[in-house]
């Protein structure tokens, strides 16, 4: 349309995501058409959950890349996996386009098995809930990650059948996905991988899921 003036008698009101074709005319009457994405941007870009033993409680972080209209969180436990209570809200930082860390300590954890998740609520209500992470205070012996650090090759073991393995470098990309059969006991080549820290996610029956770290040389 080479800069001529453009006119535009429409008022577009909010639509939902999705592509949509704009066609716009000039004063000169020349037509063009273009191509818009319309996508609402994610409240949270969550990079990192995980709750693990600390002494006799059980420490919960997180890690934000990015927060939209964010009001808080709401950090829950469960005896079972699948009936929650709430353990703490921690207030949320509103808009952010940095990485923030988020922990709390639950003083007070269930003996034996318990298992976490977190809830985000945005200030308009709207709530997403994170994946679940298991904790055992019992003499159920946990799993384990080996060597760390480690050159080519690491060994994972798990008291839960193991479906599948996601690796994710320092920035929160997913750089490695394997899928097994319910395994206890798996060798993973990491030789493609740079130098660096990684965190290898696991998830087994009834979508739990473990979560360990490791350096590779």
């Amino acid at each position: 349309m080479n800069g001529g003036l453009f006119q535009s008698s429409n008022v577009f009101a909010c639509q939902p995501d999705g592509l949509y074709t704009l066609t716009i005319m000039d004063a000169n009457g020349c037509k063009d058409t273009i191509t818009i994405l319309l996508a609402t941007p994610l409240p949270v870009e969550l990079l990192y959950f995980n709750a693990f033993k600390y002494n006799e409680q059980v420490k919960v972080e997180w890690v934000t890349a990015t927060e939209i209209n964010n009001d808080y969180y709401i950090v829950e436990r469960s005896s079972d996996g699948t009936d929650f209570e709430m353990v703490e809200v921690v207030p949320g930082a509103g808009n952010s386009n940095f990485l923030i860390n988020y922990f709390i300590f639950d003083k007070d954890p269930f003996s034996g098995k318990s298992y976490y998740r977190l809830k985000q609520v945005d200030f308009d209500g709207a709530i997403k809930i994170s994946q679940v992470i298991k904790v055992d205070f019992g003499f159920e012996l946990a799993g384990s990650l080996f060597p760390n650090p480690a050159d080519n090759v690491v060994f994972l073991t798990s008291v839960e059948g193991i479906e599948d393995v996601f690796i994710y470098d320092v920035a929160g990309r997913l750089v490695s996905e394997s899928h097994y059969s319910s395994l206890h006991d798996i060798k993973i080549d990491i030789a493609p991988l740079s130098s660096g820290f990684y965190t290898l996610k696991t998830k087994g029956a009834h979508d739990i899921y473990e979560i360990y770290s490791f350096v590779k040389k």
